[in-house]
């Protein structure tokens, strides 16, 4: 049951809705906030100079924070598209199923399952090449409806 949640979890990751902003509706909002400031410093008359200059300072530390903000947000899209890439649902399922079977190995046997895992693959990897060359004799088994004729013919093949 947890394994199917997982994969459902996998599923979801590419289904689900952005929550970082994208940049073209960070740099919408900046634009009005820019018009809103100009607005106000166009209406409103100033005489001190030094509330003037206070001002000035903060819309220009808020303008670089603005800044840093789409620059960041660039980043994390050019991250999300390369995940996106990257990180596709097939290969995230084949990582769960993965973890699935080490887990049950782990379970069924004291060994490590890494180690067996890499003493076992030099004879699988034989055994899936040898089965891919042979294979189109493997297929014309399964046409077979008797079972008596595909229980020899089965025999025949594993000699």
């Amino acid at each position: 049951m947890d394994e199917a949640n997982n994969i459902d979890e996998v599923d979801r990751l590419h289904s689900t809705e952005e929550k970082v902003l994208r940049t073209s509706m960070l740099i919408t909002v900046i634009l009005t906030m820019f018009i809103l400031v100009q607005i106000f410093f166009i209406l409103v008359p100033y005489n001190k100079t030094l509330s003037w200059q206070f001002l000035g300072m903060i819309v220009s530390t808020n303008f670089a924070a603005v800044w840093l903000t789409i620059r960041g947000n660039q980043q994390i899209d050019d991250v999300r598209n390369s995940a996106k890439q990257v990180y596709r649902p097939e290969i995230l399922k084949f990582v769960n199923w993965a973890y699935s079977l080490m887990n049950k190995m782990r379970e069924t046997s004291d060994e490590d399952p890494e180690v067996m895992i890499e003493e076992l693959a030099p004879s699988i990897s034989k055994v899936l090449v040898r089965y891919y060359r042979i294979k189109h004799r493997i297929d014309k088994m399964v046409d077979i409806e008797d079972d008596e004729i595909f229980v020899e013919a089965f025999e025949e093949f594993v000699r």
